[in-house]
């Protein structure tokens, strides 16, 4: 919410394309909250990076390699991955049954 891991983001990103012929893309996760409960809560505006929705998995199997940057509230992830996790599973599996690893 505060920003603190998408700047963390950042810096991944920054040394993966410091590797010649690397290039790393950041995404984030569709809001569950309402606009209205947001800006009671104070919630600083969202960066311009693109959701990853339903019909953007594919990009996820042409990576090379996937991290996930999650923040953790009294140790648990928040409802946004949580919901993008349960809602994509099916879907991955099938996905990514073509890597290799």
């Amino acid at each position: 919410m505060y920003g603190h891991v998408r700047l963390l983001a950042e810096s991944v990103r920054e040394g993966i394309e410091s590797v010649p012929g690397c290039s790393a893309e950041i995404f984030r996760v569709p809001e569950t909250l309402s606009a209205d409960v947001l800006k009671k809560m104070n919630a600083p505006q969202k960066h311009d990076d693109p959701e990853l929705t339903h019909d953007m998995l594919h990009k996820l199997r042409e990576a090379s390699g996937i991290m996930f940057g999650i923040p953790t509230r009294f140790g648990m992830m928040p409802a946004q991955m949580k919901q993008m996790f349960d809602s994509t599973v099916k879907r991955a599996f099938v996905l990514f049954s073509c890597w290799k690893f």
